[in-house]
This record gives C-alpha cells, sequence and structure tokens, in this order.
C-alpha cells in the first residue's frame, strides 16, 4: 500500500490515507475519514480546507474535527447524516478539480457500520459501476464472489457473468468512439442511411472485431481462474474432472508420483499459451481491416 501510495504521490496525486480501528465490534465512528480529513488540515490548513465549501458547510465537517467549530446545530441526527456524507463527497470533488485524488482506506475489516455507509455514498456518487468492479483484483474478486454465492459450477457461472462484461464494454465502447469519428461515418449518414444501418452494417463490424481478439485473452484468464478455485476446493466439484483438484490432490503424492500434479500443469501451460497465440494471429488478422478502416470502411464502400 505504501508503494502504491508513493508511486500515485509521483503521478502529482493527492494521496489521502485513513485507517479503521479495532475498538469492539462497532469500531470508531468515521475513524478512517477522520483520520484522512486530519491529515488533510495538516497539509492544507483548516481555512483552505474550510474554503473549498460551500459558506458555513465547514461546520458540518466539525463533527469529524474539531478544527472547523462547533457543529452545524441539527434535531434531527438523520438529517446530520445527509448533510455531512454530502459535504464530504463535495470536498473530495473540490480537491479533484486541482488534480487526481486518490482515498486510500487500511483495514476496512475493523469499518464501523457509519465508515462502510459513507464509504458506499462516495463510491456510488463518483464512480461507475465497471470502475468499481475493475478497482478490485480479479482473481480476489472472483474468489470472494464465489465463496458468496457457492462453490461448484453455478458459483463459477454468477461470478464470471458480473465481472467479466466489463473489459468488453470498455473495448467495444472505445472501438465505437473512434469509428463514428471517422469520415466514412459521415458519408454514410450523409448518404441517406438510417442510424440503426450505420450502427448495424458499417459501425459494428469495425468495432466488434477487437473484443473478439481479447476473447481467446480472457479465455486463458477464465482457465486460470477456474485452475485456482478448483485447487482452493471452490471450483468443479468432482466427480467432473478439474485441473485444480488435480494438481491439488497430487500434492500428497508428490515425492512419491509428481506426475499427478506436473501433468495436469502442463496442460494449463499447453492450453494458455496455445490460446495466446491463436489471439495473437487473431489480431494480425485485424491490422490490416484496422489500417483500410482509416481510410475508408469497406461496408461503407459497399452500401
Amino acid at each position: 500500500m505504501s508503494e502504491f501510495a508513493e508511486r500515485s504521490r509521483g503521478a502529482d496525486a493527492r494521496v489521502l490515507i485513513g485507517g479503521c480501528l479495532e475498538l469492539g465490534a462497532d469500531g470508531l465512528p468515521f475513524a478512517p475519514f477522520t483520520s484522512v480529513l486530519r491529515n488533510l488540515v495538516r497539509d492544507l490548513g483548516a481555512a483552505r480546507v474550510a474554503e473549498l465549501l460551500p459558506g458555513g458547510a465547514a461546520r458540518e465537517l466539525a463533527r469529524l474535527l474539531p478544527e472547523f467549530g462547533e457543529p452545524a446545530g441539527s434535531h434531527d441526527a438523520g438529517e446530520a447524516r445527509v448533510r455531512l456524507f454530502e459535504q464530504t463527497l463535495i470536498l473530495l470533488e473540490r480537491l479533484a478539480e486541482a488534480g487526481p485524488v486518490v482515498l486510500v482506506i487500511e483495514d476496512m475489516q475493523w469499518a464501523d457500520r457509519s465508515s462502510r455507509d459513507l464509504l458506499a455514498f462516495l463510491i456510488r456518487n463518483q464512480a461507475s459501476l465497471d470502475d468499481v468492479v475493475l478497482a478490485f483484483p480479479f482473481y480476489v474478486l472472483i474468489i470472494a464472489l464465489v465463496f458468496f454465492v457457492g462453490e461448484g459450477t453455478h458459483g463459477i457461472y454468477i461470478a464470471f457473468a458480473l465481472t467479466d462484461w466489463v473489459v468488453y464494454t470498455r473495448t467495444t465502447r472505445s472501438a465505437a468512439l473512434v469509428a463514428v469519428s471517422q469520415d466514412w461515418v459521415a458519408a454514410a449518414e450523409g448518404g441517406g442511411l438510417s442510424r440503426a444501418r450505420v450502427l448495424l452494417r458499417h459501425v459494428l463490424p469495425n468495432t466488434i472485431s477487437q473484443a473478439i481478439v481479447y476473447v481467446m485473452s480472457d479465455i486463458v484468464l477464465v482457465i486460470l481462474a477456474v485452475v485456482t478455485l478448483g485447487y482452493l476446493g471452490l471450483g468443479i466439484q468432482p466427480p467432473a474432472p478439474d485441473w485444480g483438484a488435480m494438481i491439488s490432490d497430487g500434492q500428497s503424492f508428490i515425492t512419491v508420483h509428481p506426475w499427478l500434479s506436473i501433468v495436469p500443469g502442463i496442460a494449463v501451460i499447453i492450453t494458455g499459451v496455445g490460446l495466446s497465440l491463436l489471439g495473437d494471429g487473431l489480431a494480425d488478422l485485424q491490422r490490416p481491416r484496422a489500417r483500410s478502416a482509416s481510410s475508408g470502411s469497406p461496408a461503407a464502400a459497399r452500401a
């Protein structure tokens, strides 16, 4: 975590670090955000932080830090909670206007309910769903989802369905944004073609190819993830065969019959290398099409 923070600071990002405290079952309310705010006041000063908020709004932050004076009077605890959440969000947004902001919350397993609610509020209002999914390490997220929904084929299907769509969405969207800016799209629209025809006949063939190429690499990642789950006992259950389970079962006989683990391991390597080479071949086939698309869509020329 410290290495990540240093790299972020090296990229001119403001790193805000807070940690949760292990203080009984409930923990200390808003402990990580109080730590973040205290460090921010130490760096910028309370007056500068107050200037980032609308007039009088800094008093809401006094619920976290006394440097901002007396808390704003409110007889409704729910209303005070909402205003605190809103002012925290505004503060982060104002800081982000001056440059990238990285918020790091450590030891979330000890977070109290209030801290978890505030973090969920910030994520919901600051990040899209695909940003949230990508923020988690792939294998950690897959293992956590399978552990939550249940082991076996059913859990694997659900875990990959919830996580694997993100890269395809971003890849296709990026390619589509490039395609719609090309002259041949304007020419097709100028020729009187409907938007649906332009999208399906001209834009889609020039964007879906990148996702198809990524499929090969993604299959390799999926195989490795399934093997990892099988090794941990969360994957495909017996009597169905699974390379991960074979490697795990063979460990007990590694000194006597090492091939029980080596053979399925080699099978994983050969399959992964083969699919990677297939993906490279598909990418090479797509490059001439990409060059021709820069000058004009083949589909547009036939239309």
